[in-house]
C-alpha cells in the first residue's frame, strides 16, 4: 500500500535536519544483510531472487544486462565478477557492447554499508530533480536503453519515485513505450490502469501468489541460462503435439516460434513438430466455437478447441453451448497469432517484403517477412500430414511462396503423401486462385462495360468466363473442430469440403437479340462445365433439377430454382426458349449440340423442348424424342415435364407417334440392381398404370385398350387404384412452409377404448408431400376428454403410461378449463404410477400441475397435496430424472431458466398458488403442511434442490414478513454454504424476484452477503450483473422509508464499486441513466441523485478511469441537456481516453437545438479530453460534431483544443 508521502518527499524533509551523509550512512545501515533480524549467519544470505533476475539479464553470449536501483550490494555478493557501473559513470546504450554488467543507477552502498559510493544515493526529490530533469542524464541514460531492449521492471510499484520522475517523462515525450513491461500484483484491471498512463504493459500476478511469480522467473532464468538446451527441451516437447501439453507448455512452444532464431530450429527439428501446432498457432481457431462428436466412441460430447489449444496467456473464451442457436465466440485483438507481425518482425523488414508498384515484381506479393517465412517453410514441410491441409481449408488463402513450397514438397518422388491429401491441397490451390481472379465486383464492372461499349465478341467471351461454374473448396463445418491426427485414416471429405460456385446475385443483364444465339450457346458450355466438376464432386444433389415447367404449389420455394446448378439449367432454359421465339432455325442448331449419352441436364431440356411445334414439328417427333433413353423416360424427376409435354402435342400428333410413346410406356423401365424380381414386377406396374390413366384422364385419346392393360397392371399391383395417378404431374421439388395440425379426431370415437391409442398412432403423422400434421389423439383429449383419460387409464391398468399420448393429454390447453373431479382424477392416475413409469411423463405432468394449480379448487387441495408427495419423493430417488429440460452443455448454469423448465421447479412454483398460502400476515408463521412440502423440496438432491431453491430465494421478502425464523433457517443460512453453485442459485432467484427492496432488518443481514457478492463479480456471472446494479444502486439511493435510515453509505458504495471492476460500475451508470429518464417518480427522484454519486461515491482510483467508463461517463452527460453543465463538472476529472465504438452519443448528431449548440466549448473540452489520439478509431461521425461546434460558436476554430482536434482528423 502506497505511503501517504512519497519517500522521495520524506528524505527531502530529513535534509532539513540532518546532514546527507549522515542520512545515507543511516540508509545504508539499514540495507546490511547481516544485520535483518532473522539472519542466520549458518545459512547466509538468500540470493536466490537476485541470482534468477541475473540469469534472466544474462543472453545467451554471457553478456549481463541489468539496471537496479536497489542501494544493496547482494547482486555483487552472487559472485559473478561482473562489472558494476554508477553515477556518474555509466555506459552508453548506444555504443555496441558497452552496456555489460550491472548499473547502479541510483547508486551503491559500500562494501562495508556504512555510506554510499561514489556520487552518493538518489534518494531526496532534490536528487530525483537533478538525475531526471535538471541534469536529465537518468533520463537519457533509460531512454537509450528502452530505444534498443525489452526492459521488464520487477519489484516496482507504479507510483514509486523512479517509476514517476522516469517513465512520466518519458511517457510525454514519447508516448507508449514500446516492449516495456512491469510485474504487478492485483486484478487485471487495476493493474493495468495503474501503469497505462506510464506507457508499461502490465503483467499481472494475484498478489497472494508472490512464489508462483518466482517459480515461473525461476523456469525462464533456467531458460536464460541454457537458451539451447531449453530450445531442445521445448521442440522435443512440440513434438508429441500440443493436445498432450498443458497451456503453459503450449505457450513455451508460442514463445519459441515468436523468434527468427525460434522458428528455424522448430522447422529444422526431426521429426518436425506435427500439424496440428497450425491451431495453436492460428489465434482463430484456438477461439472456434465448441462442437459436438457426431461418431465414434466420444459421440454426444461436447469438445472445445480452446481447451486443445489454448495458452496460458490467452483470456478464457466465455462457454457457450454447441446448442445455441446463434453461438458467437469473438477472438480477441489482443491475443497472440504466430502469423501476425511482431515487433522484431517490424524492425527487420527489408524493400524485397514490400510489393512495388510498377514492373514484373507489381504483379506479385512481395517476400514474407523472414520469421513468418521460416514458419511457411515448415507448414510446407508437413504439409502431407491431415492436420495442415484441414487448416489450410480454414485459411481465406496462403502467400504464392508458401503454395510453391507445398507443391515442391510433395510432389516430389520420395514424398510420403496420401493421394487425398495431395488432392484436397490442389482444390485449394485452385479455390484459392479462381477467387483472386473472379469476385461479384466483375459483374457490375461487365455491366459498365457493355453499358459503354455494348455487345461484341469479346464481351460475349466475358459473359461466358462470368457465368462458368468453377469448384470451390473450404473447411468442412460438418466434420470435427479438432484437427485430424497424423496417423487418423481420413477421407477428402474429412478435410475439405468440396462445393461449386455459380452465378448468384448478379445485376440484370440484358441480352440483345443479336447476340442471343452466341450467349445461349456459351451458357450450354457451361453446362457441360458444370456437368463435369458436379460429377467430379461425388454429390448427387445436381441431379435433383426440378421442373422446367415450375408447379403452382404455393409450398414449393422459388429461391431453390435461382440457384446453383438448377439455376443455371433453368436460366438456359429460359433463353433458349426465347431463341426458339427468334430465330427457330438457330435455335434447332443449338440442340443438335446436346450430348445424348447425358440422361440428366439434356435429357430433361429434349423432354420439355419437345412441347414446342415449332422446334419439333409433328413428323419429325419421333426421331427427335426417341434420343431420350428408357433410363431417362422412366425417372420420376423428368415426369413432371414429359406429362405435360404429352399432355401439350398429344392431340397433333400423328398415330405412329402417340403409338411409340404408348409403346415406350407399356415397356416399362428396366430393373434396377439388386431389386427384388417380385417388387420390380409390382413397381413397373403400378408406375405404368401411373402414366397411362393420368394421360387419359386428362383427354388424350389412347391407342391401346385401356380397360384391358390396367386390369392386366392391376394383377401385378393390386394395391393401385386411380386415385394415386392423380398426383403423377406433381413436381418433386422440395416444400417449405408453417405445418399445421389437424386434429379431426372422428375416426377414433367409434373404436373400443382398448384401441384408441394404436388407431391414433395409426392415422396420425404426416402423409406425403402435404405440410400438415394429424394429431386426432390431441382433437380428442380437447372435445372428449373422458374417453380420452379412460383410454389412458385403460393402459395404466396394464401398467403402461404412454409418454406420447400423456404429453398430448396434459398438454391441452383446455386442461385449464377440467372441473376438480376430472383433475382429481388424473391425479390420482398419476399418484398410482411406478417411478419408470414416471420417468417418461415427469415433465409434462409437472407442466400440467403448475397450470392447475393456479385456480386450484378447495376439494383438490387433500389430492394434489399427496400428488405433491408423490413427486418430490419420487425426484428425491431419482434425480437423474428430474434435470432441466435446457441443454447446459459446457456453460455455466443458468440457473433461473433452467428451474423454470425443471420439475423441481414447476412444483416449487405450483406451491405458491396453494390456497392455504394466501392472506398470511406479518409473523403468522408457515402452514405447517404447506412448510413441510417446501422443505421437501429444498431438501431434493443436486441441482433438483438448487431449482426449488431459486424460486424460494425469489420469494424471499415475503417468507421473511410470514416466518422469519423459518426463513433464517432454511434460506438466509444459505449465504453461509461453501458450495458455489447453490449459492449462486440462491442470487439468482432473490435478485430475479427482488422487484423491491427489503425490509430494514431483512437488509441489515443480507447487506455483508450483497456487498461482497457486488464486489466478487465475475465475467461469468453477467447474467446477475444486471439486476445486482440495481439493487445495490438503489440501497444506497433509498433509505428505510419508515426510519429513514441508511441502507449503504456513500463510503461503503464507493467501496464496492472499486472492487467490482469495470462491467459492474458500468452496468450502475447505465441503470442510473435509466432510472433517471424514467417518467413520474422515479424520474424526479434520480435526477437529483446523478451529482451526489458522481461527486461522493464514484471511485477516483485510476482503476475506475477505464475507456469503458468514461464512455458510460459521458453518456450519463449528454443523456440530459437540462442538467448537462452540472453533469460534464461532475465527470471531468473522473474520465480517460476512451476507444472504437465505446460511446453512442446520438443527441450530438440530431437536428437543431441540441447540445452541442448550446455548450459547444464544453463539448470540445470533453472531446479533447476523451478522443484518442488515433482518429482512425474515433466514434462514428464524431467528425460532424467537431464541424458543429465550430458551427455554433466560430471563436472556437483557433481554440487550441479543436485545432488538435481537427488535425488527427485530418492526418488520419
Amino acid at each position: 500500500m502506497p505511503g501517504l508521502i512519497s519517500a522521495d518527499r520524506v528524505f527531502g524533509l530529513l535534509e532539513r535536519d540532518f546532514l546527507e551523509r549522515d542520512i545515507e550512512s543511516a540508509v545504508a545501515q539499514a540495507l546490511d544483510p547481516h544485520k535483518v533480524k532473522d539472519f542466520d549467519p549458518e545459512k547466509g544470505v538468500d540470493l536466490s531472487a537476485h541470482e534468477i533476475l541475473l540469469d534472466l539479464a544474462t543472453t545467451k553470449d554471457g553478456v549481463t544486462k541489468l539496471v537496479t536501483t536497489n542501494f544493496d550490494r547482494l547482486f555483487d555478493d552472487c559472485g559473478r565478477g561482473l562489472e558494476a557501473w554508477q553515477p556518474p559513470r555509466l555506459p552508453d546504450p548506444a555504443r555496441p557492447g558497452d552496456l555489460h554488467g550491472i548499473v547502479y543507477l541510483h547508486g551503491r552502498a559500500t562494501g562495508d554499508y556504512d555510506g554510499a559510493e561514489g556520487d552518493g544515493f538518489v534518494l531526496s526529490s532534490a536528487e530525483f530533480g537533478r538525475a531526471y530533469l535538471a541534469e536529465g542524464w537518468a533520463t537519457r541514460f533509460f531512454k537509450d536503453v528502452i530505444d534498443r531492449y525489452s526492459v521488464v521492471f520487477v519489484g516496482y510499484n507504479a507510483d514509486d519515485p523512479p517509476v514517476q520522475y522516469l517513465l512520466e517523462a518519458l511517457n510525454k515525450s514519447y508516448g507508449r513505450l514500446d516492449e516495456a513491461y512491469a510485474f504487478q500484483s492485483g486484478d487485471a484491471d487495476d493493474a493495468t490502469s495503474r501503469w497505462e498512463h506510464k506507457g508499461v504493459t502490465a503483467i499481472p500476478f494475484s498478489k497472494d501468489d508472490y512464489a508462483n511469480l518466482w517459480d515461473t522467473l525461476e523456469e525462464w532464468a533456467r531458460r536464460a541460462k541454457d537458451p539451447e538446451g531449453w530450445q531442445v527441451k521445448t521442440i522435443a516437447m512440440a513434438q508429441n503435439g500440443p493436445e498432450a501439453l498443458s497451456p503453459f507448455e503450449r505457450e513455451q512452444v508460442a514463445h519459441l516460434v515468436s523468434t527468427k532464431e525460434g522458428a528455424r530450429k522448430f522447422l529444422e527439428s526431426d521429426p518436425p513438430a506435427p500439424a496440428t501446432w497450425l491451431c495453436v498457432f492460428d489465434s482463430s481457431i484456438r477461439y472456434s466455437r465448441p462442437d459436438v462428436v457426431r461418431s465414434g466412441q466420444d459421440e454426444g460430447k461436447i469438445i472445445d478447441p480452446f481447451s486443445f489449444y489454448g495458452l496460458a496467456s490467452d483470456p478464457t473464451p466465455t462457454p457457450i453451448s454447441p446448442e445455441d442457436f446463434h453461438p458467437k465466440r469473438e477472438t480477441p485483438t489482443t491475443v497472440w497469432d504466430a502469423f501476425e507481425l511482431n515487433r522484431r518482425d517490424r524492425k527487420e523488414l527489408r524493400d524485397e517484403h514490400i510489393t512495388t508498384m510498377r514492373g514484373g515484381q507489381s504483379l506479385y506479393s512481395g517476400q514474407l517477412p523472414d520469421r513468418i517465412n521460416i514458419l511457411g517453410l515448415w507448414v510446407g514441410k508437413v504439409a502431407n500430414q491431415n492436420a495442415a491441409v484441414w487448416w489450410g481449408a480454414r485459411q481465406g488463402g496462403l502467400h504464392g511462396g508458401i503454395q510453391q513450397r507445398i507443391r515442391w514438397n510433395l510432389e516430389r518422388a520420395d514424398a510420403n503423401c496420401a493421394p487425398h491429401i495431395l488432392q484436397a491441397w490442389h482444390y485449394l490451390f485452385d479455390h484459392w486462385r479462381a477467387g483472386t481472379d473472379t469476385d461479384r465486383l466483375d459483374w457490375y464492372r461487365f455491366a459498365d462495360e457493355i453499358r459503354v461499349l455494348g455487345w461484341n465478341s469479346t464481351t460475349v467471351r466475358k459473359y461466358e468466363k462470368l457465368s462458368r461454374p468453377r469448384m470451390t473448396a473450404q473447411h468442412n463445418y460438418f466434420r470435427s473442430k479438432l484437427a485430424p491426427q497424423v496417423d487418423d485414416e481420413t477421407s477428402l471429405g474429412d478435410l475439405i469440403l468440396l462445393d461449386l460456385a455459380y452465378t448468384e446475385d448478379s445485376p440484370e443483364i440484358a441480352i440483345p437479340d443479336q447476340w442471343l444465339p452466341d450467349v445461349v450457346s456459351a451458357l450450354k458450355r457451361n453446362l457441360d462445365i458444370g456437368i463435369q466438376l458436379e460429377t467430379e464432386r461425388g454429390h448427387y444433389r445436381w441431379l435433383n433439377i426440378p421442373p422446367i415447367m415450375p408447379s403452382d404449389d404455393p409450398d414449393i420455394s422459388d429461391y431453390a430454382r435461382n440457384e446453383g446448378f438448377t439455376g443455371a439449367v433453368l436460366s438456359y432454359a429460359a433463353l433458349f426458349e426465347r431463341l426458339v421465339e427468334l430465330d427457330v432455325e438457330k435455335a434447332r442448331r443449338e440442340a443438335s449440340t446436346w450430348p445424348t449419352d447425358d440422361d440428366n441436364v439434356f435429357a430433361r431440356l429434349r423432354i420439355w423442348a419437345s412441347r414446342f411445334e415449332t422446334l419439333v414439328p409433328n413428323e419429325d417427333f419421333n426421331d427427335f424424342f426417341e434420343l431420350v433413353s428408357r433410363d431417362a423416360f422412366w425417372n420420376i424427376r423428368h415426369q413432371r415435364d414429359l406429362l405435360l409435354t404429352l399432355l401439350e402435342r398429344w392431340a397433333t400428333l400423328p398415330i405412329p407417334a402417340t403409338r411409340r410413346i404408348e409403346e415406350r410406356i407399356l415397356r416399362g423401365r428396366e430393373r434396377w440392381e439388386n431389386e427384388a424380381e417380385h417388387e420390380f414386377v409390382q413397381r413397373c406396374a403400378w408406375d405404368i398404370a401411373e402414366r397411362l390413366h393420368w394421360l387419359r384422364s386428362r383427354g388424350c385419346n389412347l391407342n391401346v385398350n385401356y380397360d384391358e392393360e390396367i386390369k392386366r397392371l392391376q394383377n401385378a399391383a393390386p394395391d393401385w387404384s386411380p386415385e394415386h395417378a392423380e398426383n403423377a404431374d406433381r413436381s418433386w421439388e422440395s416444400r417449405g412452409g408453417t405445418v399445421r395440425t389437424e386434429t379431426e379426431h372422428s375416426g377414433l370415437l367409434s373404436e373400443p377404448l382398448s384401441n384408441v391409442l394404436a388407431k391414433a398412432q395409426e392415422i396420425g403423422g404426416r402423409t406425403g408431400l402435404a405440410l400438415v400434421d394429424y394429431d386426432p389423439f390431441s382433437g380428442l383429449c380437447a372435445r372428449h376428454p373422458i374417453m380420452a383419460l379412460s383410454a389412458l387409464r385403460l393402459e395404466a391398468k396394464r401398467g403402461e403410461y404412454p409418454e406420447w399420448a400423456w404429453r398430448r393429454f396434459l398438454r391441452s390447453e383446455i386442461r385449464k378449463d377440467d372441473n376438480g373431479r376430472l383433475k382429481n382424477f388424473v391425479a390420482e392416475l398419476v399418484i398410482s404410477a411406478d417411478d419408470e413409469a414416471l420417468k417418461g411423463i415427469v415433465y409434462p405432468v409437472s407442466e400440467w400441475f403448475l397450470s392447475n394449480t393456479e385456480k386450484l379448487p378447495d376439494e383438490c387441495v387433500p389430492t394434489f397435496e399427496r400428488l405433491t408427495t408423490r413427486l418430490l419423493g419420487f425426484l428425491a430417488g431419482n434425480p437423474d430424472a428430474g434435470g432441466s429440460g435446457v441443454v447446459r452443455g459446457n456453460r455455466d448454469p443458468d440457473w433461473a431458466t433452467e428451474a423454470l423448465n425443471s420439475p423441481a421447479g414447476k412444483i416449487t412454483q405450483a406451491l405458491y398458488h396453494d390456497p392455504r398460502r394466501q392472506d398470511l400476515e406479518k409473523n403468522q408463521g408457515l402452514p405447517a403442511e404447506w412448510r413441510t412440502m417446501v422443505e421437501g423440496a429444498l431438501a431434493l438432491p443436486g441441482d433438483n434442490g438448487r431449482f426449488a431453491l431459486v424460486f424460494c430465494s425469489y420469494l424471499l421478502n415475503w417468507f421473511h414478513y410470514v416466518d422469519s425464523n423459518w426463513t433464517q433457517e432454511e434460506l438466509l443460512s444459505v449465504l453461509r454454504t461453501n458450495d458455489a453453485e447453490t449459492l449462486e442459485a440462491w442470487w439468482t432467484g432473490y435478485l430475479w424476484g427482488a422487484r423491491n427492496l427489503p425490509s430494514i432488518d431483512l437488509f441489515q443481514v443480507l447487506k455483508p452477503h450483497l456487498l461482497a457478492k457486488a464486489a466478487g463479480q465475475t465475467y461469468e456471472e453477467r447474467s446477475n450483473r444486471d439486476k445486482l446494479a440495481g439493487l445495490v444502486l438503489a440501497s444506497w439511493g433509498r433509505p428505510d422509508p419508515k426510519t429513514g435510515a441508511e441502507r449503504i453509505s456513500d463510503d461503503e458504495f464507493r467501496k464496492v464499486l472499486f472492487d467490482a471492476g469495470d462491467r459492474f460500475r458500468s452496468r450502475v451508470l447505465w441503470q442510473l441513466e435509466r432510472w433517471s429518464e424514467e417518467d413520474g417518480e422515479s424520474g424526479e427522484f434520480w435526477k437529483p441523485l446523478r451529482e451526489r454519486f458522481l461527486r461522493r461515491v464514484w471511485p477516483i482510483q485510476k482503476a475506475a478511469r477505464t475507456p469503458h467508463n468514461s464512455a458510460r461517463l459521458i453518456e450519463l452527460a449528454f443523456s440530459d441537456e437540462d442538467s448537462f453543465i452540472a453533469i460534464s463538472d461532475a465527470i471531468l476529472p473522473l474520465i480517460s481516453k476512451i476507444e472504437r465504438d465505446q460511446i453512442m452519443l446520438p443527441s450530438i448528431r440530431r437536428g437543431e437545438g441540441n447540445i452541442v449548440d448550446k455548450y459547444p466549448e464544453r463539448v470540445l473540452e470533453i472531446l479533447h479530453l476523451a478522443l484518442p489520439e488515433d482518429a482512425n478509431i474515433w466514434p462514428y461521425e464524431i467528425d460532424a460534431t467537431i464541424g458543429r461546434i465550430a458551427v455554433a460558436d466560430s471563436s472556437l476554430r483557433v481554440d487550441p483544443r479543436w485545432v488538435e482536434l481537427n488535425r488527427r482528423w485530418n492526418s488520419r
